[in-house]
């Protein structure tokens, strides 16, 4: 299990600029922040979980982390606002729907509901559980894309690339690689996942990360923009959670996000972006969990049942 602080002394933070920035948007345009106060609540988030299956081990397994770390928070007299929830966008979900011979409505309501099933039957005491169609998200969606869209910071462009709709994201030449299925037939898969990948060309909104090149040089190789896509949508849900933008989000920043090593990227590089450009303030720390595995096969990639006694 990976832990990276994000905040208090912030790796990002590291350059002259970067400090600059702080002092700027939390102070100059946050006038009332200073340093957190111990009666903020204990704010943890777990991700939000794809609805193109049902859910498995992985899935209980980072809610019960998170679970733990409210609970532990709260019997030592701290507040904590917990959130999970489900991710009912991307082409791999509508896939999964017309596989099933379902309207994709039906098809997220009814496989969101096994992940509120099973985390009520292990007694999860989240405090907000999260959907992408809910109209409050939808709504947080389109004013945090609207803060950025005014800001400058989203632009229309081209982009090219391997495209993995498991993932939900573009790959390098050097993530990719040519493998051979048992029939002879070949076909270019994800290195680290092992989801097939086809090469997309499009027009798409495009977010100027290279703005942010100094503020996220800590985590930052090549790349230089990234496609919107899903994620942007998927990642308000952290502060929809809190009513965002109509309600005061006082709980923000996270203090914990646990996620799974597969979107560290997302969580790590693109998500702080995002925040700093809106003017909000990054998460505290990240925990970042590996996969659990049954003969040496991610769970996800194999039938698996939970029971509960």
């Amino acid at each position: 299990m990976m832990f990276l602080r994000t905040h208090k002394h912030p790796s990002w933070a590291t350059t002259l600029a970067a400090k600059k920035l702080l002092r700027r948007l939390f102070q100059n345009h946050h006038p009332s922040y200073s340093s957190k106060s111990t009666t903020k609540p204990f704010f943890i988030t777990t991700p939000i979980f794809y609805v193109n299956a049902a859910p498995h081990l992985g899935h209980l397994y980072c809610c019960l982390l998170a679970d733990a770390s409210a609970r532990w928070q709260r019997l030592k007299g701290r507040p904590s606002f917990f959130t999970t929830g489900t991710d009912e966008h991307g082409l791999k979900i509508q896939q999964a729907a017309a596989a099933c011979d379902q309207l994709p409505g039906e098809f997220c309501d009814s496989v969101s509901k096994q992940f509120k099933d099973l985390f009520d039957t292990a007694q999860i005491k989240y405090d907000a559980f999260q959907r992408t169609t809910d109209e409050r998200h939808i709504n947080a969606v389109s004013a945090f894309w609207k803060r950025l869209e005014k800001t400058g910071h989203i632009y229309q462009g081209s982009y090219a690339g391997w495209y993995s709709v498991s993932d939900e994201a573009f790959l390098t030449e050097d993530d990719v690689e040519e493998r051979t299925l048992p029939d002879g037939s070949k076909k270019m898969v994800s290195r680290e996942s092992g989801h097939a990948v086809i090469w997309t060309e499009e027009k798409n909104y495009m977010f100027k990360l290279s703005d942010f090149q100094q503020d996220l040089l800590y985590w930052l190789n090549s790349q230089r923009k990234i496609s919107i896509y899903v994620w942007l949508d998927a990642l308000i849900n952290y502060i929809s959670a809190l009513g965002y933008p109509e309600k005061d989000i006082s709980p923000w920043p996270p203090d914990c996000q646990i996620i799974g090593k597969d979107i560290l990227r997302f969580h790590a590089v693109y998500w702080p972006a995002f925040l700093i450009a809106a003017g909000l303030e990054p998460p505290t720390k990240l925990i970042v969990h590996s996969h659990w595995l049954v003969d040496n096969v991610k769970v996800s990639l194999i039938k698996i049942e939970v029971y509960f006694l």
